[in-house]
């Protein structure tokens, strides 16, 4: 709820620029560890771009390269309805 109104979540938190502006990733580290791309920056919603399982300590490039493909579709969709992108 807290993203929902604008504040950070309680958990760690990344900008991923490289996806696109406002993209946020959400990080919850353990074994295995978790990712959550989401941008929460149109309409007054929270998009989920892209979650995955993290298994190296590597950049995931394919996760990266969805979530900037679920990104540009999401900007085409809200073009299409009428939002200012």
């Amino acid at each position: 709820m807290r993203v929902q109104y604008s504040a950070n979540p309680e958990l760690a938190i990344k900008q991923l620029s490289s996806v696109g502006a406002g993209a946020i990733e959400l990080i919850i580290n353990g074994s295995p560890a978790y990712r959550c791309i989401y941008i929460a920056k149109y309409a007054d919603t929270i998009f989920v771009l892209h979650s995955f399982v993290k298994t190296t300590n590597r950049t995931d490039r394919h996760a990266m390269a969805v979530a900037e493909d679920r990104l540009k579709e999401l900007k085409r969709e809200l073009r299409k309805m009428g939002h200012n992108v």
